[in-house]
């Protein structure tokens, strides 16, 4: 019997795999529905409303980075945008470790509880933060177009160590023609490359 791909009939069945994705994904949601729901009231409640992240460095004492990803999660539309937004736990400890004497402890308890549950969560997919990053951005357009992003700027930064030096502008041209011998083709390839730096004093251009 066929279900609608909505049914909740739909992953029973499926494959072991499609049963495991499924799954996968609703206990995402739920981890990611449960930790903005503790997460918000602290947030709002030492930011205020609508929060600004200079009043998480100037009253908790959070740093800059910490204080902006917090408020940009908390300020996301979706919940699969907020938990790609969202600090890892530790860095979610920092605010909650901060926050004592300045936000309500069962607001406190309630948000540890919700960072032990997005912990197990991390700790149950192979690959981590990353995987689960993968698996959300499937369904996001937004997510997937930031994870690009950030591989796109880590392979440059690899490469750039490796090569030892580095350009803004790479342009390739092949200029493909008979060969003086018959049934042969000569290529000839022209390289371009504008703002080449090097990464180190030492090496050869």
């Amino acid at each position: 019997m066929l279900y609608p791909a909505d049914s909740p009939h739909a992953a029973d069945a499926g494959s072991p795999d499609q049963r495991a994705a499924h799954d996968a994904t609703q206990r995402i949601a739920r981890v990611a529905a449960e930790l903005r729901s503790c997460l918000t009231p602290v947030v709002l409640a030492l930011a205020g409303d609508p929060p600004r992240p200079m009043r998480l460095t100037q009253g908790p004492g959070l740093d800059k980075s910490l204080a902006s990803r917090l408020v940009q999660a908390v300020r996301t539309e979706g919940d699969h945008d907020f938990l790609h937004q969202v600090p890892s736990p530790g860095g979610l400890r920092i605010l909650i470790q901060h926050a004592r004497g300045l936000a309500d402890d069962n607001l406190l308890r309630e948000l540890e509880a919700g960072v032990r549950r997005f912990e197990s969560l991390l700790d149950a997919l192979p690959g981590g933060r990353q995987t689960l990053d993968a698996q959300m951005g499937e369904a996001s357009a937004a997510i997937r177009e930031r994870r690009e992003q950030i591989a796109r700027q880590a392979a440059f930064k690899a490469q750039s160590f490796l090569f030892g030096h580095f350009c803004e502008t790479l342009t390739t041209s092949l200029f493909v023609l008979p060969s003086a011998e018959p049934g042969r083709v000569d290529v000839i390839e022209v390289q371009r490359r504008i703002g080449l730096q090097r990464a180190a004093a030492s090496v050869a251009l």
